[in-house]
């Protein structure tokens, strides 16, 4: 049989391989996150129900013209929504102005509990009253339904990010470019150190020596504090040229033949891919016919208990969001949907990194329960022979018009699956 090599690697959700040193992106778990509109736009901040889901946003009313007002009691926005300065005291039923500015907008937060229904505030956290809410619904009907859709996406989002991650799949051909990334940060900007004093400051200064010493000492400050943050920005980007030239390295290597950087090379390409959930993949490299490459893929996935049970949309009519339970038919569609979507994309990228690779054997499975033992034992629920040419005929400009379940079934292929997605577990394909 010649080499073959193992590896197990755990892909993490949102995080790319050259952004290693941020955060996770929004993940599977729950839904919590920040979308930020624009940078004159409203700013979206989705917390976990009973803490409150909200959202901010300016609405324009009646009469307001160009002015930073609006109804008593309200804060208003000027460009930038985060930027809030209070109007005056609040009086019942009345309307407060405020100072002259460029842009108006009264800035509102919408927020909405698990049970789905909205509470409406001022940006102080003042509820409003029945008559601002219908003044403020005859402004901008359609805004408020618009963030209504938009909190209803948030609180879906962890199946809809699951079940879209095929239609992000590469076609094998042309193949992963290998260039590296520029460093994402710019550069700090340069200090603006104390101005100095006048004539007469100066005057001063030689009199009173502690006003220098003290304008010196702010100017050393901000001198140092601006050293440190470059020495931080030169150290991330060297860092980031220093993963980028290892990733760069370890693409060429497998790509020219190296049998062990095929198992390093895919490693750094999976941990750049988005997955929307934390995931673990099984690589095993072995010699395929005529100097290829076939590769076997373990693609560790969710039992179907860990997906949400409840789905949000608007109502018509109500300024509330209706919550319902997801059914089990829908509930084991789009489990199905996620098996074979999550080994799709695995496959893809595979034969997108690295043209060597001829055959993808990819198995999906999950753990279970042992009814014999009680203890957990993993259940393979689809194993698939993939060649390359075979794979190439997939339209990867219309993965929207592939039915996934449908498109495995051209390989060779293990599976036991009723037509609403019931798994039985099979044997898997095996080195």
């Amino acid at each position: 049989m010649g080499w073959r090599f193992r590896r197990r690697i755990r892909i993490l959700p949102g995080i790319r391989l050259n952004l290693s040193k941020t955060g996770p992106g929004l993940s599977l778990g729950g839904r919590g996150g920040s979308v930020s509109v624009g940078p004159s736009g409203p700013h979206m901040h989705a917390g976990l129900p009973g803490t409150g889901l909200h959202y901010r946003k300016k609405v324009r009313l009646p009469g307001q013209g160009n002015r930073r007002g609006g109804p008593a009691g309200s804060r208003v926005a000027a460009g930038d929504p985060g930027a809030a300065s209070a109007s005056p005291p609040r009086t019942a039923g009345g309307a407060g102005g405020g100072p002259e500015a460029d842009s108006g907008g009264v800035l509102l937060r919408i927020q909405a509990e698990d049970s789905g229904h909205l509470t409406f505030l001022w940006e102080d956290g003042t509820p409003l009253s029945e008559t601002e809410l219908a003044e403020v619904r005859r402004a901008d009907e359609a805004g408020i339904r618009e963030t209504m859709a938009e909190l209803c996406r948030h609180w879906n989002r962890d199946m809809d990010q699951v079940l879209a991650l095929h239609l992000e799949t590469p076609a094998p051909d042309p193949p992963l470019a290998l260039r590296a990334r520029p460093f994402p940060e710019p550069p700090p900007a340069e200090p603006v150190l104390p101005e100095g004093p006048g004539v007469l400051g100066r005057l001063v200064e030689g009199v009173l020596s502690g006003r220098r010493e003290a304008r010196e000492e702010a100017a050393a400050r901000v001198r140092d504090s601006a050293r440190r943050e470059r020495e931080a920005w030169e150290e991330a980007r060297q860092a980031h040229e220093a993963l980028e030239s290892e990733r760069l390295g370890a693409m060429e290597a497998a790509r020219a033949g190296d049998e062990e950087a095929v198992a390093e090379a895919l490693e750094h390409h999976f941990a750049d891919v988005p997955w929307p959930r934390e995931t673990e993949v099984g690589l095993e490299v072995e010699p395929g016919g005529d100097g290829g490459i076939r590769l076997w893929l373990d693609v560790d996935l969710a039992p179907r208990d860990a997906f949400p049970r409840e789905e949000a949309r608007p109502a018509k009519r109500e300024l509330r969001i209706l919550v319902r339970e997801r059914s089990d038919r829908q509930r084991r569609e789009e489990y199905r949907d996620h098996v074979h979507g999550f080994c799709f994309r695995a496959v893809g990228e595979a034969f997108h990194a690295l043209p060597g690779v001829e055959e993808v054997v990819v198995t999906g499975f999950t753990q279970a329960v042992d009814p014999a033992t009680g203890a957990d034992a993993d259940e393979v629920l689809l194993s698939a022979r993939i060649e390359r040419a075979a794979w190439g005929q997939i339209r990867f400009d219309r993965l929207e018009e592939v039915h996934l379940p449908r498109a495995f079934q051209r390989f060779p292929l293990r599976r036991d699956m009723t037509k609403t997605g019931i798994f039985r577990p099979v044997e898997p394909f095996v080195p």
